[in-house]
């Protein structure tokens, strides 16, 4: 790998661990939705952000259906299943641009996907994003009466998408962070 390519993995993790606990936030604010809860709008307004710089452009989502059968099944091998479909996370699709990488890194940290220190990493960071979301909601603006919902015969599967990206979502930044450092002149 050349070190435009370096540098594009070092940004796509990045970019990764930087998002991910954005989204569990997110997750998290829809399950309370979801579940019937309503914030109130009372403390004032949501407090003032400054974002940080961009990293840069990222490689494209491949389309696991459009790769060929070989990276079509390594990336497999770092997918779940959800709604009986298989999920793969943004990371290791952004990742198959580098197809020979890809395979290295589904070697290497497939046998970490259910050990215990990377479900602990995992957790920690679950925990402190839990902890916030409360604080979060509370600043969200109060709702109508009767907000729109998905259907009641998607509701299971929209919950169950959920809990799902509560798994991966995690995992990326432990995997994002541990590739990034891994690669040289970190």
């Amino acid at each position: 790998m050349d070190a435009a390519g370096e540098a594009a993995i070092r940004a796509t993790c990045a970019s990764v661990v930087r998002v991910s606990p954005v989204n569990l936030v997110l997750s998290g604010l829809l399950r309370r939705l979801l579940t019937g809860e309503r914030p109130t709008g009372a403390n004032g307004g949501p407090p003032a952000w400054t974002p940080p710089a961009p990293l840069g452009p990222l490689p494209a989502l491949a389309d696991p259906a459009a790769l060929p059968p070989a990276e079509g099944a390594v990336l497999a091998m770092l997918g779940t299943t959800v709604a009986g479909q298989v999920f793969v996370p943004g990371l290791y699709r952004m990742l198959a641009s580098w197809p020979a990488f890809l395979a290295h890194v589904a070697t290497v940290l497939r046998p970490h996907l259910d050990d215990t220190a990377t479900r602990a990493a995992g957790q920690q960071l679950l925990a402190a994003v839990d902890a916030e979301i409360p604080r979060v909601f509370a600043t969200l603006p109060s709702l109508p009466a009767r907000p729109a919902m998905p259907p009641d015969a998607e509701f299971a599967e929209v919950l169950a998408a959920l809990d799902t990206y509560r798994k991966t979502s995690p995992e990326m930044v432990v995997f994002g962070r541990m590739l990034g450092d891994a690669l040289p002149g970190h």
